[in-house]
């Protein structure tokens, strides 16, 4: 064999063996076009690099030198390449670096590292999941992204104008609660029966005397659900009670004239009198 001949052998086996060496790129087909990949993988924070938690599954090299490697580093060299019917080609491949501490202490620095294709294959399956999920919604138009964000500025706006409504009503109800004495009933005779619910076969919880008074709860249809005493309830048909409602507000307003009321003072009523004997009564202390 001539000495050219060999050289060019030669030049040939090393190119194979460097070619063997070299990192291999990662390459995965999907059917999006190039805009809807790049947003999917801005979105998966592929075009940032990042730290490794160690270098042990990532790379290739020998065990026993990994405790001598810190600060791993990662990042991804991505290329798209357009294919035919809206796919994409994504080529992908990890560059990973770390600190290397020299035992020796005469090669200390950052070197290089060969990616086992670990960093790839996880990046690719990220994509295709996001894909999956999201493909549908990436928008890459400039004139329906503008259109759809307009779209939702006025559904916010029209929100934020029922919410103030709704507040408005609101303020209004509070002010109308705090305004209003609430509704009293009181019994034009004894022997009226409070039911434990509003039909005639519920069972009596008492039996009214005359000029009992009330605190109206709950209206349904002609019955009435009253307060009894420990925040208990009853039922009494309307029609055999008697309303008090404008004179529980006519007494709520009206002071007498020249008397003031400075203290207030609530008891069981002691006196003879059948509408208050044994009832809670208001007991004004005036000048």
């Amino acid at each position: 064999m001539r000495p050219a001949t060999r050289i060019a052998v030669l030049l040939i086996l090393v190119s194979c063996a460097a070619a063997q060496d070299a990192p291999k790129t990662q390459e995965r087909d999907f059917s999006y076009p190039s805009a809807v990949i790049e947003t999917a993988l801005r979105q998966l924070g592929a075009y940032t690099g990042s730290r490794l938690p160690s270098l042990d599954g990532f790379i290739k090299t020998e065990r026993a030198q990994l405790p001598h490697y810190q600060r791993p580093y990662y990042e991804y060299k991505i290329e798209l390449a357009p294919a035919p019917s809206d796919h994409t080609l994504v080529k992908l491949k990890a560059n990973v670096s770390a600190w290397y501490e020299d035992p020796d202490g005469h090669q200390s620095g950052y070197q290089t590292l060969e990616s086992n294709g670990r960093l790839e294959n996880d990046l690719l399956d990220r994509l295709a999941d996001y894909l999956a999920n999201n493909g549908s919604k990436i928008i890459t138009d400039s004139q329906e992204l503008a259109r759809r964000l307009e779209g939702v500025r006025r559904q916010r706006a029209e929100g934020e104008r029922h919410v103030a409504e709704l507040e408005k009503q609101m303020q209004g109800l509070a002010a109308k609660t705090q305004s209003d004495p609430g509704e009293y009933v009181s019994a034009p005779k004894a022997s009226i029966a409070i039911l434990s619910g509003p039909q005639e076969r519920a069972s009596v919880l008492l039996r009214t005397q005359a000029e009992d008074e009330f605190e109206v709860l709950e209206h349904r249809g002609p019955w009435l659900r009253v307060r009894l005493q420990d925040s208990q309830s009853g039922w009494v048909k309307s029609a055999l009670m008697k309303s008090n409602r404008a004179a529980a507000q006519a007494s709520g307003s009206t002071n007498l004239r020249g008397f003031t009321i400075i203290r207030e003072v609530p008891s069981t009523f002691s006196g003879d009198w059948p509408r208050l004997k044994g009832k809670q009564a208001d007991r004004r202390v005036q000048p």
